[in-house]
């Protein structure tokens, strides 16, 4: 079997399909989990590990980079000549400035120019699906917050000699030169690297809990004024929603905490979680709701009598024969199929559905069977029968 190619797969998307990038990965994504049988876990661990590859590529001209900068400054310092200029360019200097050429890692297949803001570029697009992928898939109830936090709340500080001892590893690792110019270039590339942990205090654990309950309040009005003003049914409203909350957790100034969260890391940025964390509370509330709702609406639905479950598959749109018919009662407590069968035939006639029955006795329970069976519709199928319910209502001035 022919075997995904990852970095072409990746330059592809960058040069290419760059304006729906986004989409282009997913396409690919299926791709390979239909024609190669790829899971979405391996095609995105592939990505990333090439991605990785030419990070590596990036960060190694970086580095050499600012070697020959800060060797230029030192130079400056031996003939005592200004060097504050060429200070400032350095501490400006970024990753964004810096592109290779792909002639060399694609053997000459592609000779083009990459730049570090493409790659950045590809990077948050993947992460953006990765982390709607974990949230769609994913039982928000079921995820275990308060275990998280007490991981990040609990953990101690890394002290600054450990993190003095961290470069000098690296150093050796790679056999680097022990001079300063080396030191100050390593010492920048880990600490922007790594994601070294201040212990927090109790006033920081205080007002992470401020933070996190104003998130979740913000989250409750807006939800509140989006229902009062929006023509959508409820289920429609928060689906909506929730998919809002979801687009904007993915996206920066969002997007790396969000992943801290799911991949179980320390936040660079702690009030920044509190934020992500107190919409994550509002999404489970509202999927609490509903599960709850449905829940009740499946114990209800059991108890519907042979009459009601008639009238709701023609009101539902829902064509039954007899075999359908017995399905139909697969779950209740009925088994008279046939029963069933000539009740739908019944109520699918529409003259018998909206006709005054002929005395204020018979139409109360008309109205109330129609009453009873509304509340276990489909919301877009509700309206007709609403309106059927309307007709009825209109006989009880005659009695």
């Amino acid at each position: 079997m022919k075997e995904i190619q990852y970095l072409d797969l990746i330059l592809n998307g960058i040069f290419k399909n760059e304006r729906f990038l986004k989409n282009y990965i997913i396409r690919k994504q299926k791709e390979a989990e239909n024609k190669y049988f790829v899971s979405e876990a391996e095609f995105f661990q592939k990505c990333n590990e090439t991605i990785a590859l030419l990070e590596n590529r990036f960060d190694f001209k970086f580095l050499e980079k600012r070697r020959e900068m800060y060797d230029s400054i030192e130079l400056l310092k031996k003939n005592n000549k200004p060097f504050e200029k060429e200070l400032d360019v350095v501490n400006s200097f970024t990753l964004e400035r810096i592109n290779i050429n792909l002639s060399d890692i694609t053997k000459g297949k592609n000779k083009a120019d990459l730049w570090y803001s493409q790659i950045k570029s590809l990077k948050n697009s993947l992460v953006e699906i990765i982390i709607k992928n974990f949230i769609t898939s994913t039982k928000i109830k079921d995820l275990d917050i308060n275990k998280y936090l007490k991981f990040v709340f609990t953990k101690k500080s890394i002290s600054r000699e450990s993190k003095k001892n961290a470069v000098k590893q690296l150093m050796a690792e790679i056999n680097e030169e022990k001079t300063i110019s080396n030191y100050r270039i390593w010492i920048d590339y880990v600490f922007n690297k790594q994601n070294y942990w201040k212990e927090l205090k109790q006033e920081d654990k205080n007002s992470f809990k401020e933070l996190r309950k104003k998130s979740f309040n913000e989250m409750n009005d807006l939800y509140k004024n989006f229902i009062i003003c929006s023509p959508k049914t409820t289920v429609d409203i928060v689906n909506e929603f929730e998919e809002a909350i979801i687009d904007r957790l993915i996206k920066e100034p969002f997007q790396k905490t969000t992943l801290e969260l799911i991949n179980g890391q320390l936040p660079k940025e702690i009030f920044k979680l509190a934020i992500v964390i107190g919409k994550i509370d509002f999404i489970k509330k509202i999927n609490q709701q509903k599960a709850v709702k449905s829940h009740i609406n499946n114990i209800k639905s059991k108890e519907l009598t042979i009459n009601e479950i008639a009238l709701k598959c023609v009101l539902e749109g829902i064509k039954l024969d007899r075999k359908k018919a017995k399905e139909e009662l697969k779950d209740t407590i009925h088994n008279s199929s046939d029963k069933l069968y000539n009740k739908y035939i019944y109520w699918s006639v529409k003259a018998e559905r909206i006709g005054d029955p002929g005395s204020h006795a018979k139409l109360r329970n008309k109205i109330k069977l129609y009453e009873r069976v509304i509340q276990f519709l489909p919301e877009h199928k509700k309206s007709y029968a609403e309106s059927e319910l309307t007709t009825l209502e209109s006989y009880l001035s005659k009695y």
